[in-house]
């Protein structure tokens, strides 16, 4: 346990270091939402962490790519990883609602547990109505998604068009 507590130490100091953040190994870290080893442990696994780990990592991955496809937008979710990395040092407290609740759901995903869609277009929705706070999301080609183009008659025409 000692050594454990040691490895996350470390951990700790190398993700608060941008050189260290830049290079190959913090890129592999900072990959997902999940970039420390206590993943497994809130997974009760207990053996094997670090093979568990890599396996978990590829998964995330995929259901991240997933999520910020449909959801989140690529660019926001780069955001919330560093914020993840950083600590949660530099962020909003609804952006740190907004990450933990993610990673809640997310960990049901990685369970193989059912996840409503409706608890993701609720974290959508919060992100909407805070651009200040999530301008990556409101720049991105997924904001359009969910800002649909209304078509308006024009008042001078003499009818509606079908």
């Amino acid at each position: 346990m000692q050594n454990a507590l040691s490895i996350k130490d470390r951990f700790l100091r190398l993700a608060s270091r941008d050189d260290w953040q830049q290079s190959t190994q913090g890129k592999y870290f900072a990959a997902t939402l999940f970039p420390f080893l206590g993943l497994c442990r809130r997974l009760a696994i207990r053996e094997h962490i670090w093979d568990k780990y890599q396996q978990l990592h590829d998964r995330l991955i995929k259901i991240e790519n997933v999520l910020a496809d449909t959801y989140f937008s690529q660019e926001q979710m780069t955001v919330f990883r560093q914020h993840v990395m950083n600590q949660m040092r530099e962020c909003y407290p609804l952006e740190e609602h907004v990450i933990r609740t993610l990673q809640s759901l997310e960990m049901m995903l990685v369970s193989d547990m059912q996840v409503p869609p409706q608890s993701f277009y609720d974290l959508v929705n919060i992100i909407r109505e805070h651009e200040d706070i999530f301008p990556a999301w409101h720049a991105s080609v997924t904001a359009k998604l969910y800002s649909p183009h209304f078509f308006l008659n024009k008042k001078q025409s003499g009818g509606y068009w079908f």
